[in-house]
């Protein structure tokens, strides 16, 4: 998988529970989308190398967190990112079909 966008320090848990309710985007991040290609551009650079042997497969889900400007921690109620560099449960549940879809095209499983 490749990396996902990297929001550095940001902490979700400074943030109070009535400001999530009320306006979850006053809690949430954006980071421009150019620094976040370029903060994950060497291990991309590596990845994509590493894919080109035979039976490996890259999965690239940065799209899914950004748009053609920026790059979301949630948008709205619906949360992507855990804390800086992680994602949360239901980003990962959302992305598993594509694991799904890629381990049973495989035939090394």
């Amino acid at each position: 998988m490749n990396p996902t966008p990297n929001y550095g320090s940001w902490d979700p848990t400074e943030c109070l529970g009535v400001q999530v309710y009320r306006d979850a985007s006053r809690c949430g991040k954006s980071i421009d989308r150019a620094v976040a290609e370029s903060f994950r551009a060497p291990a991309l650079t590596a990845e994509r190398e590493v894919a080109q042997l035979p039976g490996i497969e890259a999965l690239d889900f940065f799209d899914r967190f950004c748009d053609a400007q920026r790059c979301y921690t949630n948008r709205g109620r619906d949360w992507y990112a855990a804390d800086g560099d992680h994602l949360t449960v239901a980003a990962s549940t959302a992305l598993a079909p594509e694991f799904t879809r890629l381990f049973r095209s495989s035939s090394t499983w």
